[in-house]
């Protein structure tokens, strides 16, 4: 796809922070570097932050997953917000509703922040990425995380290289597994995918 730079008058400006997943910095330390970072904005500013949470595929071109998620220090909730890959929306510098996910073709993170921002009407202060590589090194680095897999699930992709096989029942999941289980696609499509997706979140 072509870039969208070639499409408007320049890139879109931005001055909201964002954190990139590299797994060759020491993972430990970027993980309490965000938790200190968010701790400090909730002290001083006591105001909800939005962060879009973008995973996209080893090439960096496809966001395939898409959550919202609202921090709130005064109650101390987490509310997470999935958007479906597919759902229709006006993409900045295009001239028709698209599928949301195109929009981190066209642009990268930047569009695809600007785009839920306009989607959902609401402020959008941080984003983070990661591939599919950069979220199995983060799960291995926690120790792996604790899911209740609701049934069996075994699927197959050559085309992807995308082998799922995982047993039902309470289990550890290592990064390559939690890889797995996020996605998974059944007869439900995505919205089981999406559930399944916060879920996990919820338990991260």
């Amino acid at each position: 796809m072509k870039s969208l730079e070639n499409q408007t008058e320049g890139p879109i400006p931005s001055t909201r922070k964002r954190v990139r997943f590299n797994p060759k910095r020491p993972v430990i330390l970027l993980l309490v570097a965000l938790l200190l970072g968010a701790a400090g904005y909730f002290f001083w500013w006591r105001a909800p932050l939005n962060v879009l949470i973008l995973g996209v595929d080893n090439e960096g071109t496809r966001s395939d997953l898409m959550v919202l998620a609202s921090f709130n220090p005064r109650t101390g909730e987490i509310n997470l917000l999935s958007i479906p890959r597919d759902t229709r929306a006006g993409i900045p510098g295009r001239k028709s509703p698209e599928k949301i996910t195109h929009a981190h073709a066209y642009g990268g993170p930047e569009l695809s922040v600007k785009t839920v921002e306009e989607f959902l009407g609401i402020p959008l202060s941080r984003y983070v990425e990661f591939d599919f590589k950069g979220f199995a090194a983060m799960v291995d680095a926690l120790g792996g995380v604790d899911i209740d897999i609701e049934k069996r699930m075994n699927y197959q992709d050559p085309y992807q290289n995308l082998k799922i096989h995982l047993k039902p029942g309470p289990q550890r999941l290592d990064g390559d597994k939690a890889l797995q289980y996020v996605r998974y696609r059944d007869e439900t499509g995505d919205l089981g995918r999406i559930a399944r997706q916060k879920k996990f979140f919820y338990a991260l």
